[in-house]
């Protein structure tokens, strides 16, 4: 396993199982590489098995590929990606879904390869924000929660983020979830509109307004790793 040691100002030592073959250490700046030892030597078993779990969610979404003959993820259903050329109404980039035999399918048109990964990447996009951003501002407004701008974005780690000026960012990774589990993000976010932090009153809302809350964190917990894959190269 690779180790990677941030040297911060923090006063204790952090460890965090970035994948399963990397380890960050973040220590603070005056402890010694043979403390560092000793603490990864103490939590080995614990380093081990967040390895193993790391493992388990990289082959969860291994064959999650935004390429022609990948797959891909929308509304928790995997669809295949196929790439067709562009002929009649279907312009170079544009996308759309159907079935291809007895299997859904997103049918990317280019001329290339290589330009299927951009396409698919727009199609994530422009579907969050058109599904994603008003379903947000809708709950916002029957809740009558102040909600300043809601942006689509493509996040390497974070399905959403909320500032503390009321905006909103989600990651166009968030439409590959099934629906219960978008709802929930959208909620989670929303709820930072009342508590910024995650405190016993930000948890008990969150219960309140997202029913299957632990299911749903569940499955973006299991799937966090999904975000890096959609990233443009």
């Amino acid at each position: 396993m690779n180790i990677e040691i941030v040297r911060t100002d923090r006063k204790t030592i952090g460890l965090a199982v970035q994948d399963p073959d990397t380890l960050v250490v973040r220590a603070p700046r005056g402890v010694g590489d043979a403390h560092i030892e000793a603490v990864l030597a103490a939590r080995k078993e614990w380093i081990d098995a967040a390895a193993r779990k790391m493992a388990q969610r990289a082959a969860l979404i291994a064959d999650i590929r935004a390429e022609a003959g990948g797959v891909m993820l929308l509304d928790g259903v995997r669809h295949a990606v196929v790439r067709r050329a562009p002929h009649g109404e279907q312009s170079e980039g544009s996308s759309r879904l159907m079935k291809d035999g007895p299997t859904p399918a997103m049918t990317v048109y280019t001329r290339t390869d290589a330009a299927v990964r951009g396409a698919v990447l727009s199609f994530l996009h422009q579907r969050a924000q058109s599904t994603l951003v008003p379903l947000a501002c809708a709950m916002a407004r029957d809740w009558s929660w102040p909600l300043g701008r809601v942006r689509i974005r493509g996040q390497k780690r974070r399905w959403g983020s909320c500032s503390s000026r009321g905006d909103l960012s989600l990651n166009r990774a968030a439409v590959c979830a099934p629906a219960f589990v978008q709802r929930h993000l959208l909620v989670h976010e929303l709820c930072h509109l009342r508590h910024m932090d995650h405190s016993r009153a930000f948890q008990r809302l969150l219960t309140q307004r997202s029913p299957r809350a632990r299911e749903a964190a569940g499955w973006l917990d299991e799937h966090a790793g999904l975000p890096a894959r959609l990233q443009m190269r």
